[in-house]
């Protein structure tokens, strides 16, 4: 069974970072935690909530090329790789690369699920993939 499959059918959560709950940013922290050991910061004092995109997008925007986190040209991601997304025009999304064109994610008052980043409604808000300095060279 792949990965992923663990972490399919979480609900999402305003702010949460556990399986009881999580949004966009708290899967990429639960899944690097517990599938690679590595602790990524949680960032919910950044942010009042979800619908603040415009806070959120300068948190993404302002940490995304930065250390520990590098760009990885479209073609050459990987599993676990930051996909990173548009939302209304700002960088408000982020999902988990499992490979094949799909990754892990969730969405506001729904639960983690695997979708096509690269056809489907996410094709033309993706930005980017990034990689975590640990997981770069995989």
């Amino acid at each position: 069974m792949h990965w992923s499959a663990d972490f399919v059918g979480l609900p999402w959560k305003e702010k949460g970072r556990d399986r009881t709950g999580i949004d966009c940013w708290g899967l990429c922290t639960l899944v690097y935690g517990e599938r690679l050991g590595i602790v990524l910061p949680h960032y919910t004092e950044a942010y009042v909530s979800a619908q603040e995109r415009a806070e959120i997008d300068a948190l993404f925007g302002a940490n995304a090329c930065r250390q520990p986190w590098g760009q990885v040209p479209a073609g050459e991601e990987r599993e676990f790789h930051i996909a990173l997304m548009r939302c209304a025009g700002l960088l408000a999304h982020v999902g988990l690369v499992i490979g094949g064109g799909r990754m892990l994610h969730v969405e506001r008052g729904g639960a983690s699920q695997i979708e096509s980043y690269a056809s489907g409604r996410w094709r033309h808000r993706l930005v980017g993939f990034y990689a975590h300095e640990a997981r770069h060279a995989d």
